[in-house]
Parts: structure tokens; C-alpha cells; sequence
């Protein structure tokens, strides 16, 4: 039991069933949608999209784009059987498979989405690896990633949470009736950027902080709220405590390395 522990959370819509809440995986879906948008302007032709740690399918069903195929991934076998039946006619695959040794070929995939996964898995630095890996020259991964310093951690809304040491989280969501084992694995700021050192970094954290209405992230920032007028230095110097950031990873193009 603790070997498996010290692996994977299995059935993880099982514990938290807001990853099968339609509407909230399509706030998120037209938050990356935006992004994307934004990201690519007009063009609307893609190849192949991963979607890592799919779950129920949500958000690549509601994904809009003229793409060569869809492909979501996820070791939750409860949440792939419902994607699978509610997306049966959808044009989407659907795949058991672990973020930590994806299942296709070198230079494969065009996009990429890892919307806040990494801190789920053992090891985030093979996940960064293998979307490194599997993305074609010039691919990007839309990543939203939790801060390791956010004062409250964003799957048990327990303060503090993700600052303590292992063993005294456990005890944590154990005293407040949340759980028996924390295993979510966030990292600070200066951590994470060393895992996606290999990738261009084209960073929406401060821009969504700005016009949260304009990519839908008014789930992160209320419109007119403080934050949103502080000037860019402060927002600079803060960003390592900045609760999520929102950035799209490009595999460097062959003519540019």
C-alpha cells in the first residue's frame, strides 16, 4: 500500500467529482480556448491535440479547432469509461495511459494540454520530458500550474497546505476530515521553471491578472478587483506567489536552436 501511495492517487474523480462538472470544465475549456486563440490568432488548422489527465473529456470535446485528431489520456479508468461513453461519436480516442511515458512517437503531437497536472504525478520533470519529447518542432503546450507558495492549495482549500512537510500534511487533511494522504507534489516558482527550462516560456499569468474577462479567467481574478490595476513591477515581484500560472511551452523550431 505505501508503495502504491508513493506512485499514484487512483480514481481521482472518484474523490474530487468537480473534474466530471461539465460546467466547470468548460469554463476551463473556454479559458484555453482563449488562450489559444490568442496564441495562434487566425490560424486554425492544428495537427494532433493531447489532452493529459483528460479525465472525463470535457475539455477536449469542447475544444474548437480544425484538428487532425484528439487524443485525451488519463490513468483514472472510472473517468476514461464515462468519456468514452459520453464522447462515443465525437471523434475522440481516449487512452489509459501515464503522462510519464506517453504513448507516442517522437515529434507526434502539435498541442498539448496540461492543465494543472503536474503536481498529481511522482515525477513532473519526466512529464516535461515526454511533452518535450512527443511535441513536433514548434508544438506548445497550454500549462496551468499550481504554486507550491499559494496560501490556499487549490484541491482541498486547506491554508498552508502545500507549504508543511509531507508527513505533517498528511496529519493536516487527516485532522480536518479531507483525506488520509496528500499527495500532490506542487512546486515554487523557481523549481518550476527549471522542469520547463528546455521550452520557450510565452507567459499569460500577468496578462489574464490584467483582462480576466478577455480569457474568461475571472474564476482566478475578480474584474476590477486590486490586483488587476497594480503595476506591472509589483505584479513582477510578485508573481512567485502568484496561486496559478497560465503559460504556453513551445518546443523550440529546428532553425532556431
Amino acid at each position: 500500500m505505501n508503495q502504491m501511495r508513493s506512485e499514484y492517487q487512483e480514481g481521482y474523480s472518484q474523490i474530487n467529482p468537480a473534474v466530471l462538472n461539465i460546467n466547470d470544465r468548460m469554463d476551463k475549456a473556454k479559458k484555453i480556448q482563449l488562450v489559444l486563440d490568442d496564441y495562434f490568432k487566425n490560424d486554425r488548422n492544428f495537427g494532433i491535440v493531447v489532452d493529459i489527465g483528460c479525465s472525463g473529456g470535457i475539455i477536449l470535446h469542447h475544444l474548437k479547432g480544425d484538428f487532425q485528431q484528439k487524443i485525451g489520456i488519463d490513468i483514472d479508468f472510472e473517468a476514461l469509461k464515462k468519456a468514452k461513453q459520453d464522447y462515443l461519436f465525437q471523434d475522440i480516442d481516449f487512452i489509459c495511459a501515464d503522462g510519464m511515458n506517453l504513448p507516442f512517437r517522437n515529434n507526434s503531437t502539435a498541442f498539448c494540454i496540461c492543465n494543472h497536472v503536474y503536481e498529481h504525478l511522482p515525477d513532473s520533470k519526466k512529464l516535461f520530458k515526454e511533452i518535450y519529447r512527443t511535441l513536433i518542432s514548434g508544438g506548445v503546450s497550454y500549462c496551468a500550474a499550481g504554486n507550491a507558495l499559494s496560501i490556499m492549495e487549490g484541491h482541498y482549500h486547506l491554508p498552508f497546505l502545500s507549504w508543511i512537510p509531507k508527513g505533517l500534511a498528511h496529519r493536516y487533511l487527516r485532522l480536518m476530515n479531507r483525506g488520509d494522504y496528500y499527495y500532490e507534489k506542487h512546486l515554487t516558482w523557481w523549481s518550476f521553471k527549471k522542469i520547463i527550462s528546455m521550452f520557450r516560456i510565452h507567459d499569460y499569468t500577468i496578462r489574464i491578472i490584467r483582462e480576466p474577462e478577455l480569457f474568461a479567467g475571472t474564476d482566478l481574478i475578480k474584474p476590477e478587483s486590486m490586483i488587476t490595476r497594480m503595476p506591472t513591477i509589483f505584479l513582477t515581484l510578485l508573481y512567485p506567489f502568484i496561486p496559478t500560472w497560465i503559460l504556453m511551452l513551445e518546443k523550440p523550431r529546428v532553425d532556431q536552436d
